[in-house]
């Protein structure tokens, strides 16, 4: 068969870049194992997300609610409502 004769010099070249496409496939080989399409939300950690934002909630409205009552400001009173709303939304938009 005619094959071309690589000289030494060529040949050394030839094998770091097979060496190199070696490294480089067991690289993309391992980066494809462990690739996920999704990252799966952890439960814990947005559980506690939606109980600290609860907690949040009750709190400030609570002193909200006790604001209104002191100083009889039914506007305030019934801002404890629309806080609750756009807090509930917030919380179920997260999850």
């Amino acid at each position: 068969m005619d094959e071309p004769v690589l000289s030494g010099r060529e040949r050394r070249i030839l094998a770091q870049i097979e060496a190199r496409l070696r490294s480089d496939s067991r690289l993309l080989d391992r980066e494809l194992r462990t690739m996920r399409l999704y990252r799966p939300r952890r439960p814990r950690l947005t559980a506690q997300l939606v109980l600290g934002g609860l907690g949040v909630l009750v709190a400030v409205s609570g002193v909200m609610l006790a604001a209104g009552v002191v100083l009889a400001r039914p506007l305030l009173i019934g801002s404890v409502i629309g806080f609750w709303a756009g807090g509930l939304v917030v919380l179920l938009r997260h999850r």
